[in-house]
């Protein structure tokens, strides 16, 4: 039996996002409160889930449901990802109608596969980024929203590589932190780093244009 015809889903609890914020936080240094990120979580806890097989977890993911103008502006850097703010920037979904509706953009803040050996037992991975993705999408559409894209604000090679896979492409928008500095930001054809790079994160999207036609 493949691992996604057991996987169950529950919602993610305090203690794992605590989690979630201080590997982000170690990964690169975003000035992101834990109370913006719970604030997330709370106002669309449909689209955190926390991966179990056989009781055991596997793998997590928290998006956002972005406005579409504040979507835009998220991916070419108008917007912060650490500066939205769920009561100003999360869209609303109406349910049953697609009458009027904004469409939102999905934004993937964190997905993670875990490395423990106890989830590595429990199943062999194939294909976890593209499962938790489609699950948020999923998710997203049960509660009414239409979806505009997904995006995601890579801050590894491997995670880049891994967005690519799944059919995202670059934005050309990024941001780099400096050892004792604020973060720059800017396009990837500007010069951001002069050598004293800490980390550097590239936003990237994949639109959903069937949900759409010709919108």
């Amino acid at each position: 039996m493949k691992w996604t015809e057991s996987v169950c889903h529950r919602p993610v609890d305090v203690g794992v996002l605590r989690s979630i914020h201080a590997s982000d936080q170690e990964m690169y240094p975003a000035a992101l409160p834990f109370e913006r990120l719970q604030g997330w979580v709370d106002s669309a806890s449909w689209l955190s889930i926390e991966f179990v097989v056989n009781a055991t977890p596997i793998g997590v993911v928290v998006a956002l449901p972005v406005q579409r103008t504040k979507w835009e502006a998220l991916l070419s850097g108008g917007l912060k990802e650490t500066d939205i703010e769920a009561s100003r920037d999360f869209g609303q979904a109406v349910q049953g109608s697609d009458e009027g509706q904004d469409p939102v953009g999905i934004h993937i803040f964190h997905v993670e596969r875990y490395e423990s050996p106890q989830a590595q037992n429990a199943v062999q991975f194939r294909g976890f980024g593209n499962y938790a993705v489609g699950a948020v999408l999923d998710a997203a559409r049960a509660e009414g929203y239409t979806i505009l894209g997904t995006s995601a604000l890579t801050a590894t090679e491997d995670g880049h590589r891994a967005f690519g896979r799944m059919g995202f492409r670059s934005t050309g928008y990024e941001e780099v932190w400096i050892d004792g500095e604020a973060p720059r930001s800017g396009t990837q054809d500007t010069p951001l780093d002069d050598g004293r790079q800490v980390s550097r994160a590239r936003m990237m999207r994949r639109d959903e244009a069937a949900e759409l036609g010709d919108a």
